[in-house]
């Protein structure tokens, strides 16, 4: 009953950089890189809206795009650029925070490695169902997300950028994709801040565009 058949787009932006040096647990601020990036994912996504030529004539509501972004300060603070902009309505998704990643929290891959082997083996074998001590497991929260994009990704009429946390994105992409993404796949997944996904949604499945993040 969510599903319908009116064109729009979804985007997905990843959330700019974080502070350094501060523990992710507490919830850090932007950096002036991740400033900078979210000054340039407005001005990219706005002119892609233009170059599209819809949403500026035939909204009733006058609405031409809906923010969506996590409850986490990086991602708040990445949407910043988008309030009190016409047309634009900022909204904050509980369901888009990103996947408790437990004890490795933060550490890189070598850093994993060398401190917790043996899970970082049985991890290696199967990221998908397999999780690190205290972290959530990726097959849960695939399914959580899962229901969410049913009742709200679906049900939205309206453009909608997604900015979060790459847990997040890798689920909403893995269920937009225009192909059929194998399991081991989905937590590889990149989404750089170079790079704005463009998702749209057909009768007959998904089109996919990359479109670059620049100042103009």
């Amino acid at each position: 009953m969510n599903i319908h058949t009116l064109n729009r787009v979804i985007y997905l932006a990843r959330c700019g950089e974080e502070v350094s040096g501060v523990s992710l647990k507490a919830d850090p601020n932007l950096s002036e890189a991740g400033k900078e990036y979210s000054e340039k994912l407005y001005a990219s996504i706005m002119k892609r809206i233009k170059e599209r030529n819809r949403g500026y004539e035939a909204r009733s509501d006058g609405v031409i795009l809906k923010v969506w972004c996590s409850s986490q300060v990086k991602c708040i603070q990445t949407a910043e650029p988008f309030l009190d902009k016409d047309g634009v309505v900022v909204r904050r998704r509980m369901m888009l925070r990103g996947r408790d990643e437990g004890v490795v929290l933060g550490m890189t891959p070598n850093e994993i490695k060398e401190k917790y082997p043996e899970e970082y083996d049985k991890h290696i074998i199967d990221p998908y169902n397999y999780s690190f001590p205290r972290a959530e497991v990726r097959f849960i929260h695939h399914i959580s997300m899962s229901s969410f994009i049913v009742s709200c990704c679906e049900r939205e009429e309206n453009d909608i950028l997604i900015i979060a946390p790459e847990s997040v994105l890798r689920c909403v992409y893995a269920y937009f994709t225009p192909g059929i993404l194998p399991k081991r796949v989905i937590p590889t997944l990149k989404f750089p801040r170079s790079v704005l996904v463009e998702l749209t949604p057909t009768a007959y499945g998904c089109i996919e565009k990359k479109i670059p993040i620049t100042d103009a």
